[in-house]
């Protein structure tokens, strides 16, 4: 086997040493591989179970207008459907108005507790044995909640 042709060093003879890249080529290769290796199994192992969701909705540029309620609530009825002609003024939808008769009931029985707190303080205020009842009371006057507030005394 014939040796390698060399280079040498122009009209010495000489032949220079080649300078010793095998440990830069090693460590490149090295990082190389942990740096693709690193993202590539972080990409391919890393858990994507929590992500940023928004509610959106898609339309085409159309005639077509988006309706809303102010407050939201649940649809009880869709009273026309896709294609229907409407005109001005015309109910679209109807609302269930179970939250809306919850907080009326709250708040007349919080009016009521108020009225009979008045009139029972305005008794014992006047040396009244028996409160003055405002005509508002009259259709509630049987409700424990109001008898226990007018029968009540203060710090008892």
């Amino acid at each position: 086997m014939p040796p390698a042709p060399t280079a040498t060093i122009a009209g010495t003879g000489v032949v220079p040493p080649s300078p010793p890249t095998g440990r830069a080529v090693a460590a490149g290769l090295a990082l190389l591989l942990v740096g693709f290796g690193g993202i590539g199994g972080w990409a391919a192992l890393a858990p994507l179970s929590s992500a940023a969701l928004a509610p959106g909705v898609v339309a085409a540029d159309s005639n077509r207008k988006t309706i809303q309620h102010l407050d939201g609530g649940i649809v009880a009825k869709a009273l026309v459907t896709e294609g229907d002609r409407v005109i001005a003024g015309q109910p679209l939808l109807r609302f269930d108005d179970l939250d809306s008769r919850l907080a009326v009931t709250v708040l007349e029985e919080q009016l009521w507790s108020l009225l009979a707190q008045e009139a029972r303080l305005e008794a014992e205020r006047d040396g009244l044995e028996v409160p003055v009842l405002p005509a508002a009371l009259a259709p509630v006057v049987s409700d424990p909640e109001v008898a226990a507030i007018l029968a009540s005394r203060p710090g008892s």
